[in-house]
């Protein structure tokens, strides 16, 4: 009998293997089946596969293992840092990060080498530059030198050199910076998530001048209040967090909480909720009527869920049924937010963090509770993912018999028949279990067999899916509750 740890690191498993597939053939599901096919018949290729996988595990559970570098090993690291070969990057990456600031000398040293450029290798997989490694590395260890040794890649032709040059010109917080971080936050077409990103790290790591605090504030009231100006939710979130008792009168007015704001609203309503703002119902209702009825029309289809929240501080059982309505209309457009506000207001976790810390004490039949929802979440994720196809070629394929009875348990029927169809599918008897076989199996699918599975996966894209997870954690809200609170006793979520 599966448990959950071995759902979780079996799910670990087959997505490094999709992304391997992936990654070689770029076609799938065609490169799924051609790669089956292979795997069974060439026990050479079989062998070699792998022997590389092994080879690979063995490598980085070393450097996950190893002590911090010695400044002896620091030249070699790098050499393995902007060599093309990526096992050798993964591990010099892993290695170097445990140094920590001591390294941040010769990683700065780093962007002078031939060989430390920007362009991406043929698969433009992340990081596959040699210099966007360096600096992510000498980023994580917050190196406020690195603002002023990109400057000059602001405008380079590569979008993901300049957003992090933006980043970290923007994190320095120099009051001389100001226009250049106000113009990159205002461009809605450009890196103005960089500029972001780069304003609040400076100010996590205490590097922002009173001075550019004060001009940002005073663009971010502009940008929040200026109908002619373009939106900018940031702004909003900006001026409700740092703007003082000032912002929040301002958020408050009858021209921010208004039926003509087609601008701001709804991120006004987010900042007010971060403050736990009471809002009067005779404002709320008007909001929620007309977002109710113009989904589907900027930006009204965004105000539902933070109008919700807002409600509920006021009227927590109006604003349950509220929800309630909508999670019943899985095709509606407010039924993801009616869950999300359900699962926060009954103090539920997601169901992909339904695992228990260590120690904590669960009894068999609260584990099966738990495994039976862990495996659907593995049976949702894989599928939605990439279909039944990569259902049944990965090792979550294994588990077929247990998901259809997980499936049922959660009071999911509809996934059950689909899932047992499509094992049948395979084989008259059903899929292997034995990932081997299985794959054999999947390899001789014929094309028509193949867009029924296709069209068969769609039962689990449906939004019922997260509704039936909902209702079953419910079911169950004590326990899921009680994990939820030892999750985040621990630093879990």
């Amino acid at each position: 009998m599966w448990n959950a740890m071995m759902v979780l690191g079996l799910l670990a498993l087959l997505l490094l293997v999709a992304w391997l597939t992936w990654s070689k053939w770029r076609i799938r599901p065609r490169a799924m089946k051609e790669f089956a096919g292979r795997y069974v018949a060439d026990s050479a290729f079989r062998e070699s596969f792998e022997e590389d996988m092994e080879r690979q595990s063995r490598a980085i559970d070393a450097a996950n293992n190893a002590a911090p570098p010695m400044s002896s090993e620091v030249p070699g690291l790098i050499e393995d840092l902007l060599s093309p070969d990526r096992l050798r990057n993964n591990v010099a990456s892993i290695r170097l990060e445990k140094a920590g600031s001591t390294v941040e000398e010769a990683l700065l040293s780093a962007f002078d080498d031939p060989r430390c450029v920007w362009e991406r290798d043929g698969s433009h997989a992340m990081d596959s530059a040699p210099a966007e490694r360096v600096a992510d590395l000498l980023g994580d260890m917050h190196s406020r030198r690195l603002g002023d040794r990109l400057a000059h890649l602001v405008e380079h032709k590569e979008w993901y050199a300049s957003g992090i040059a933006i980043k970290h010109r923007a994190a320095l917080g120099s009051a001389a910076l100001l226009p250049f971080v106000i113009k990159h936050l205002s461009d809605r077409e450009g890196q103005s998530s960089s500029a972001e990103d780069g304003v609040e790290l400076g100010i996590k790591q205490g590097w922002i001048e009173p001075a550019f605090m004060e001009g940002l504030l005073s663009w971010a009231k502009q940008t929040t209040v200026d109908a002619s100006l373009p939106h900018s939710a940031w702004a909003v979130r900006f001026y409700g967090e740092y703007g003082g008792e000032e912002a929040i009168r301002t958020l408050q007015s009858e021209q921010i909480l208004s039926l003509d704001n087609n601008r701001t609203i709804h991120f006004a309503l987010d900042a007010l909720n971060r403050h736990h703002v009471a809002l009067p119902q005779g404002v709320l209702e008007p909001l929620l009527k007309k977002s109710l009825a113009g989904a589907g029309n900027w930006p009204w289809e965004w105000v539902f869920a933070p109008a919700l929240a807002a409600l509920a501080v006021t009227d927590p059982q109006g604003a349950l049924r509220l929800a309630e309505a909508q999670v019943d209309r899985p095709d509606g457009p407010y039924s993801d937010a009616a869950i999300d506000f359900i699962r926060s207001t009954s103090g539920l976790p997601k169901p992909y963090e339904t695992q228990p810390p260590p120690g904590t004490p669960v009894s068999d039949e609260e584990r099966k509770i738990l495994d039976d929802l862990q495996m659907c979440v593995m049976v949702f994720a894989e599928i939605e993912n990439g279909g039944l196809s990569q259902y049944f070629f990965n090792s979550s394929g294994d588990y077929w018999p247990d998901a259809i009875d997980a499936l049922k348990a959660i009071g999911y029927p509809q996934g059950a028949t689909a899932l047992h169809e499509a094992a049948h599918m395979l084989h008259l008897d059903g899929a292997s279990v034995v990932r081997d076989e299985r794959m054999l199996q999947y390899a001789q699918l014929s094309e028509a067999t193949e867009k029924r599975l296709d069209k068969m996966s769609e039962v689990f894209y449906s939004k019922s899916s997260d509704r039936v997870q909902l209702r079953y954690m419910l079911r169950y809200r004590d326990l899921f509750a009680r994990i939820h609170k030892a999750r985040l006793a621990v630093g879990l979520e």
